[in-house]
């Protein structure tokens, strides 16, 4: 059986910096690797260098987490698509001063 997948939210955006902000969340039947019943990218990257600097997934097995500018990765507690959203927006906008100041 085919899981039901329904397009949430999908964006993405050249920032002022010249880095990319793409979010791409997806609402499916809930299932053994996604009990939340949602399946999520949402990725801050500089398309130059190709640097990945803050990604947030949940795919399986590690189920959620986010990874950071130094390959690191880290447990992500998901409580809603908005916090979701909220938590990857602030903490890009922490990468993009960082990346900005060491630009210059």
């Amino acid at each position: 059986m085919l899981a039901k997948t329904e397009l949430l939210h999908k964006s993405k955006l050249i920032l002022n910096s010249g880095l990319v902000e793409e979010i791409v969340i997806w609402k499916i039947s809930k299932n053994k690797q996604y009990p939340d019943g949602i399946k999520y990218r949402l990725l801050l990257a500089d398309p130059v260098w190709k640097k990945v600097l803050v990604l947030f997934d949940n795919h399986p097995p590690k189920g959620h987490h986010r990874h950071d500018a130094n390959g690191a990765e880290y447990p992500y507690r998901f409580i809603s698509v908005q916090l979701l959203i909220k938590d990857f927006l602030r903490l890009g906008k922490i990468m993009e001063m960082q990346y900005e100041n060491n630009e210059n």
